[in-house]
């Protein structure tokens, strides 16, 4: 916290460009205090992967979308012996 708290000042200062925080807080009476460090997104732990996943792209802007599967190569026909 003591990390994006000096991040938010040296950002004020102009001393640094904006800085996305993603905090892993270890209990929920910390969300008040990521709030307050002016943290993009706060999980509490313990956390799954795809939890983790979907959080990060979320704070870097990645839009999830449901991308197409490529057109499968045709399926091999063997010639029987």
């Amino acid at each position: 916290m003591a990390v994006t708290m000096g991040l938010r000042l040296d950002e004020s200062s102009g001393l640094l460009p904006h800085v996305k925080v993603l905090m892993l807080l270890d209990r929920k009476a910390d969300i008040h205090l990521a709030k307050r460090c002016g943290a993009e997104e706060w999980l509490v732990k313990p956390v799954d992967a795809l939890t983790l996943k979907r959080a990060a792209r979320r704070v870097m802007g990645v839009v999830a979308t449901a991308k197409p599967l490529a057109a499968a190569a045709p399926a091999r026909r063997w010639k029987s012996v």
